[in-house]
């Protein structure tokens, strides 16, 4: 077992600790983007139920009795803190806050996805003078709210708007500075770029070679990849790679994560609900499953503003969508 493993596992030996602290557990904690919050990132602050959606109880709670054991909540930079060094939005805060507290009674790992692509207020984040302490400002004064093991700080979603060695540098910064700052949370760091774990080992420097040797003080860290099935990895087509691509792509990266000991996070995948691409998704989460490198999964996504997206688990008139009749399987 290596160091991170014991750590985690150290942490999860008596089940009071792991009632208390659902983002620390030695099962993977598989489940869900829940949608919504990001949306309209251009209308800030935006209305709520007009621009962007936080789910409802009712939503929460149908999601809980289905099994999942995290959600991975998209919220965006723009509407929590309006201007660089600002104070945090208190309405859309709050209703984070809503979220975060159904999380913590149910035993639910709360993941804040960061839904930014590298960016802030329209701009890539490198454009700003001081943008390692803009970033960290944010965080902050976001790990104070949230100073909490059932809370995972997701520190940027797809960071494609920045540079990958620069997106690699800022995330190892904030990590220490939050580390140094008593701030113990899960952290979930992506890769650069589309964070794909199909381009993993591409580009000079690769997503490989820049986060080999990615360091948490406290070993309470993984690595976000995404993965889509579709023929262009982009989760908006309807068809699907074969099984023996896919495991290829999940092999690979694997392999990279023993090596570097390191734990992997499958931040988004999604499917449509075709044979097909049951089959790979199928083959997917049977791999991870078996795979101790890997800390578990989130499905993109669910969400009541979805609309007629393939991939979405949102329930349509009280029926449930294919692709739920499997996953609930296996959260």
């Amino acid at each position: 077992m290596n160091k991170i493993l014991a750590i985690i596992a150290c942490l999860c030996v008596s089940g009071a600790v792991q009632a208390a602290s659902s983002c620390i557990s030695d099962v993977q904690l598989n489940g869900i983007n829940l949608a919504g919050a990001e949306f309209n990132s251009a209308a800030i602050p935006g209305v709520q139920w007009k621009n962007y959606v936080f789910p409802t109880t009712k939503q929460l709670e149908y999601y809980r009795d289905k099994g999942v054991k995290s959600i991975r909540l998209p919220i965006t930079w723009n509407r929590m803190q309006l201007e660089a060094y600002g104070n945090l939005e208190r309405g859309y805060l709050a209703e984070v806050k809503k979220v975060a507290d159904f999380a913590a009674r149910n035993n639910i790992c709360l993941i804040i996805d960061l839904h930014n692509y590298g960016g802030f207020k329209s701009k890539a984040l490198s454009t700003y003078a001081n943008y390692d302490l803009i970033f960290y400002d944010f965080w902050a004064k976001m790990a104070r709210e949230f100073k909490s093991d059932s809370v995972a700080l997701g520190l940027m979603n797809e960071p494609a708007h920045l540079d990958r060695s620069t997106w690699r540098d800022l995330a190892q910064t904030t990590v220490n500075k939050l580390r140094s700052d008593q701030i113990s949370n899960l952290i979930l760091v992506s890769g650069g770029g589309w964070s794909g774990a199909h381009s993993w080992f591409s580009g000079t420097p690769s997503n490989a070679t820049l986060f080999a040797n990615f360091q948490d003080p406290l070993n309470k860290m993984v690595i976000e990849v995404h993965q889509y099935a579709d023929s262009n990895y982009s989760g908006t087509k309807s068809d699907c790679i074969d099984s023996a691509k896919m495991t290829r792509f999940l092999q690979n990266i694997s392999v990279w994560a023993q090596e570097n000991q390191k734990r992997l996070w499958l931040g988004e995948f999604g499917f449509a609900a075709t044979p097909d691409c049951m089959q790979t998704m199928r083959t997917k989460l049977d791999f991870i499953a078996v795979n101790k490198m890997w800390a578990g999964w989130s499905y993109w996504a669910a969400g009541a503003w979805w609309g007629n997206y393939p991939f979405s688990i949102e329930p349509n008139g009280g029926v449930d969508k294919p692709q739920m009749n499997y996953l609930e399987k296996r959260f």
